[in-house]
């Protein structure tokens, strides 16, 4: 609990310095008073990469890319929201109209964050980022070199990203902004995890002072062994977790590692509208896919299993703000608050830690 307030707390101070007082007034008042302070839109439908644990290669859920006029159903809420995610479980980036969805959501006065593979991050769009004040960007990298890199997300091209990030940072000197603040993403696993020590260096040596180290959740029966949460994976995996620790510390950098043993569950859940604008009420239930993991009185068990999106409206039929007062969703949030997990959650990964 302490660790997350205090990175919480470390991201908003953060976010203060680099906004200024009267902007971070402003945004504490939206905090304080805003019926909704998270909300994740996913704008994307489609992914420039093939990554080989990603579940879009065993889903057939696949909307396609959100069109400007389900911004227009919600821009009244996007007044008064705290913090935007423009991020799903695609490619954000390679949105043909991302700029002007970025321009669109910067001009609402909001807090803008989201994830990306870092391939899409050109120059032109790296001066956008600064220009309209994004706050916050994750990128995600699975490896310290380019060969295990590019081996596990297929069609990237690690040393552009490289590049692409290293631009940005200079770009953001050259425009004195501190903002975005950048994340480096790494998902773990067997053919990754002893790279994790070399990758603080590189975090460190692009002056990312943030890391998050992710679990795995296979999506196919293939990905069931690269997963280090499994018995037999945690001695070794813990080794490599506390010298990337010790290399962390030494750089005086943020490094959030998932947990090898399920936690006790919990869990914040926050609404997300795909790109079809169907609202739904996490990222973890925002599309079907097969999981093949799953947690059984606190024991890892592999087998089949089944998350099927649980959708609670659409913004093409009704406000969002309508959406988000029904009582089945309210009903459904304070369950998971409360501890008591609705059946949709059964085969959840993120609530135990294991998946953060």
């Amino acid at each position: 609990m302490f660790k997350r307030f205090r990175r919480r707390f470390e991201y908003l101070t953060s976010i203060i310095s680099a906004l200024g007082i009267y902007n971070s007034a402003k945004l504490a008042w939206r905090y304080k008073f805003s019926p909704i302070r998270h909300l994740t839109i996913g704008i994307s439908g489609s992914c420039n990469l093939k990554c080989i644990y990603c579940p879009r290669l065993t889903s057939t859920d696949k909307p396609a890319n959100m069109s400007l006029d389900s911004l227009v159903c919600i821009e009244n809420v996007l007044q008064r929201v705290f913090l935007v995610s423009i991020s799903s479980r695609d490619e954000t980036l390679i949105h043909p109209k991302f700029v002007e969805i970025l321009e669109r959501v910067s001009a609402y006065g909001c807090l803008i964050s989201f994830h990306t593979n870092g391939m899409a991050l050109t120059e032109n769009i790296s001066k956008k980022l600064i220009e309209n004040k994004a706050a916050w960007m994750g990128i995600s990298i699975d490896g310290a070199t380019a060969t295990t890199h590019d081996s596990l997300r297929i069609g990237a091209d690690f040393n552009l990203i490289i590049k692409n990030i290293k631009t940005l940072q200079a770009m953001k000197k050259e425009y004195k902004s501190r903002l975005p603040i950048l994340q480096l993403n790494f998902v773990a696993m067997k053919s990754n995890f002893h790279e994790l020590p070399d990758y603080v260096d590189l975090a460190y040596g692009l002056g990312i002072k943030a890391i998050k180290v992710n679990g795995l959740a296979p999506h196919s029966e293939e990905m069931v062994s690269e997963v280090l949460y499994r018995p037999e994976m945690r001695v070794e995996t813990k080794k490599y977790f506390e010298l990337a620790e010790e290399k962390a510390t030494r750089h005086g950098l943020s490094l959030k590692l998932l947990s090898l043993t399920p936690q006790e569950p919990h869990c914040y859940p926050g609404p997300q509208i795909r790109p079809d604008g169907l609202v739904c009420p996490c990222f973890a239930l925002a599309y079907d896919y097969p999981i093949y993991l799953s947690v059984k009185n606190g024991v890892i068990e592999e087998g089949k299993k089944t998350m099927q999106k649980k959708v609670i409206g659409d913004i093409s039929k009704d406000p969002l703000e309508k959406i988000l007062k029904r009582d089945e969703f309210i009903e459904f949030k304070n369950k998971i608050l409360s501890g008591e997990f609705p059946p949709e959650c059964d085969n959840c990964l993120v609530k135990y830690g294991i998946i953060c």
